[in-house]
């Protein structure tokens, strides 16, 4: 029994160490795991009009959060990115006890090498450096009047149609 339980524990850690440098690591080349909250994201779908049965998109997920409150109190279908694998396996996980596993999608991929698919609304809370490397990319992709929210940082290259000042940042939104 002690070997089994020595056993458990050092598998254990090792887990757990594979998960904070795979965090570190991402955290430092591209964008941290920071959650929106749910205040900001429902302000957030709100500026972009959403509205029942429309495909929001969240490019750099995280928990999926954003994804569960537009399905939840918007009525709209979700998929959302995510490069760390093991918070992406949480987000799966917070989707499907929500009870919204339905609507929303969860999928594992580089929003940076990505071919999105069509969407109604993108929702963004990235660091400046990530979404002045994205905004070529949604140039490319996006078909016209795609709703576009980011928090915090703008989105170079695309009409500014309106901003709001949100606690003590700001909320950028834009149509393609």
């Amino acid at each position: 029994m002690t070997m089994f339980l020595a056993v458990l524990f050092l598998t254990v850690m090792a887990l757990l160490l594979v998960f904070l440098l795979t965090t570190a690591v991402i955290a430092i080349v591209d964008v941290p795991y920071m959650p929106c909250g749910s205040r900001a994201g429902r302000r957030m779908m709100e500026l972009a009009g959403v509205k029942s049965g429309e495909m929001v998109m969240d490019l750099g997920c995280g928990d999926a959060g954003l994804l569960i409150l537009a399905a939840k109190e918007f009525g709209a279908c979700g998929v959302g990115y995510e490069i760390n694998p093991f918070i992406r396996l949480y987000a799966q996980l917070r989707v499907k006890l929500s009870g919204v596993a339905h609507l929303v999608s969860v999928r594992q991929g580089n929003i940076f090498k990505t071919q999105f698919p069509t969407c109604d609304v993108i929702v963004l809370f990235l660091l400046d450096t990530a979404n002045k490397r994205l905004a070529e990319s949604l140039k490319q992709q996006l078909g016209p009047g795609v709703r576009i929210v980011s928090r915090a940082f703008a989105l170079p290259g695309f009409k500014e149609i309106a901003r709001e000042r949100y606690g003590n940042t700001n909320l950028y939104v834009y149509v393609s």
